[in-house]
């Protein structure tokens, strides 16, 4: 298995448990020994789903080439709307009026497109950006700021782009780490580092975002 097929497997065991959360409704019941409690399935849907994110009422589901949008307000979830890409979308990322999409394209793994989902019902397409070097996988992103942290396949994995137009993004600073996810929070991104398959430990790295340009 490679490390892009590691990947998409990771993300699609996630997005599982994640989909399954969301429509699972918790039933307390009581004992004389103390409260338990039973979990009952009330809604699901169909397809190979890669990722998942939820944000508000809706939840963005990466399943096939397609980003499908549910309405997940209720315990019966509903499709909403979808939109197609050429790949398929490993990671979705919504925040506010925009939500970021990385998908695969044969040779093109490092594609982030914007989707502008202003209106859940009707989600646009507004531009798309490489990010790093052709050929090297997105694993992780995340938003803090104007800026947005990637974990990528390569040595140089660590990158902090620049997220403040809605026409393009750019990256404006890189670290040598081998990432494999990545997080952040205020002026730190937590970057999980290694190899899937042997190679160096897994660490989590803290690094400092504080200079976007010169992170460390």
């Amino acid at each position: 298995m490679t490390n892009g097929s590691m990947a998409r497997f990771a993300a699609f065991t996630l997005a599982l448990v994640t989909i399954f959360v969301l429509l699972v409704r918790f039933a307390p019941t009581t004992s004389a020994v103390g409260g338990t409690l039973s979990v009952e399935n009330v809604g699901h849907l169909g397809g190979w789903v890669n990722t998942a994110a939820v944000q508000g009422n809706y939840a963005y589901l990466g399943q096939g080439q397609t980003v499908t949008v549910v309405d997940a307000s209720t315990s019966s979830p509903t499709q909403a709307a979808s939109l197609g890409f050429p790949g398929e979308p490993g990671i979705v990322l919504p925040n506010g009026d925009i939500t970021y999409v990385a998908y695969a394209f044969g040779d093109l793994v490092n594609v982030v497109e914007q989707v502008d989902i202003s209106n859940p019902l009707n989600p646009t397409r507004t531009s798309s950006s490489t990010i790093g070097q052709a050929g090297k996988t997105i694993y992780g992103m995340d938003l803090t700021g104007s800026h947005m942290v990637v974990a990528q396949e390569g040595s140089n994995g660590f990158k902090v782009v620049d997220n403040s137009s809605t026409s393009s993004l750019s990256v404006v600073g890189t670290l040598p780490l081998i990432a494999l996810d990545v997080f952040a929070t205020g002026t730190h991104a937590y970057v999980v580092t290694g190899e899937f398959f042997g190679g160096e430990s897994n660490e989590l790295v803290v690094v400092d975002i504080s200079n976007p340009t010169s992170p460390s």
